[in-house]
């Protein structure tokens, strides 16, 4: 994706050379351009494509939650107790709700946005992983492997790992779309990534002035938005239909 983003972004233009466009456009008014605004809308727009996906907060979200829902599933006791009880105290808030007030305690930023953003989605991940590894330990499979020997951590990284693994990639897929709308509605209330780094929540609060006169630069990233959470919520959709075998047809 980035690769592409190069490709297409060739030329940037000047701060002077966008205020001189911008101005042209809009009807009646020669007041200087909003210094948050992009200094390239369509070049912005593309750019910041691979920030909000937050490749890095889904990675490190899903690594977190299944190992710790591996480790709760398959030994229980008092690891479990604790885990999921810290968790079920989580899934209480709403997450956008938590990530504003995460965010108004540490303070807006890019480092900020992706832990809050973790603090909250690693526990989609344990559920599921906890879950699944609960079901997966009481196959032959994993009693065959006792009997010759595996230890514990042995089993559950090489035998029942593989056989949750397209759950959890599915779940992260389909994860991806909630975080770009809270990354975006959190940048929109002035709490997520600040300028100059673009961030299509901050550029449509940018664009809310310029609605009457230019529409297009609120609307050209919510329809980015929009057209990216539908494109990865419908792969995720497909990757279901492949990879779950309860859903494939006879």
């Amino acid at each position: 994706m980035r690769c592409v983003v190069r490709l297409v972004v060739v030329y940037q233009p000047s701060p002077s050379e966008f205020q001189s466009a911008f101005t042209r456009h809009v009807s009646g008014s020669h007041s200087p351009v909003h210094p948050n605004l992009p200094t390239g809308l369509v070049e912005q727009v593309v750019i910041t494509l691979p920030e909000l996906v937050h490749d890095r907060t889904s990675d490190v979200s899903a690594s977190i939650g299944t190992a710790l829902g591996a480790v709760s599933g398959y030994y229980r006791g008092w690891v479990d107790t604790i885990v999921s009880r810290f968790a079920d105290l989580l899934m209480a808030f709403p997450f956008l709700i938590f990530a504003i007030g995460m965010m108004a305690f540490l303070g807006p930023g890019f480092t900020n946005l992706l832990l809050a953003l973790t603090l909250k989605s690693w526990v989609v991940f344990f559920r599921l992983a906890r879950g699944a590894v609960m079901a997966e330990k009481t196959h032959e499979y994993v009693e065959a492997a006792k009997v010759v020997g595996q230890s514990n951590p042995v089993i559950i990284i090489s035998e029942i790992l593989p056989n949750i693994f397209h759950s959890i990639l599915v779940l992260a897929t389909l994860n991806m779309g909630s975080l770009i709308i809270t990354e975006a509605s959190l940048s929109f209330l002035g709490l997520g990534i600040q300028p100059p780094t673009p961030a299509w929540g901050s550029m449509i609060a940018d664009g809310r002035d310029y609605l009457v006169t230019s529409w297009w630069i609120a609307t050209l990233p919510g329809l980015a938005i929009l057209v990216l959470v539908l494109s990865i919520n419908l792969f995720g959709e497909g990757l279901r239909d492949i990879l779950d075998p309860r859903l494939k047809v006879e």
